[in-house]
């Protein structure tokens, strides 16, 4: 599999790579990515979304695109991938996730109060 150029992004400093694939084989994609460390995390996009489907992120540190498209290559001989292309909203949801700026966290004293380091 190929990484997408596109698929950098400046806000999270990572590429994000949108995937779909059968339920199942899910948590293996993210035992074998997690596995090799400091190349990529895996989380699920709709983790409710029900069906025999789920659809994934991939979370690529840029100096291991190269590794992680091996390590993809190679899955994918075994379980069918498809690429996502992901929509604006798809985008800027992962963002707000990752950088803690959802609505459900506003508020939450675990988000929101501040840390002071001495």
């Amino acid at each position: 599999m190929i990484i997408p150029p596109n698929s950098y992004d400046a806000a999270l400093g990572l590429h994000a790579v949108f995937i779909e694939m059968v339920r199942p084989e899910s948590v293996h994609l993210k035992l074998v990515l997690e596995t090799y460390e400091g190349i990529a995390v895996v989380r699920n996009v709709e983790p409710d979304s029900g069906g025999n489907q789920v659809r994934q992120v991939l979370l690529i540190v840029g100096d291991f695109v190269s590794v992680a498209e091996d390590v993809l290559g190679e899955f994918e001989i075994e379980v069918p991938l498809r690429l996502l292309e992901p929509t604006e909203a798809m985008q800027e949801d992962l963002r707000r996730q990752l950088l803690g700026e959802l609505d459900e966290f506003r508020g939450c004293a675990k988000y929101a109060t501040p840390i002071e380091i001495p």
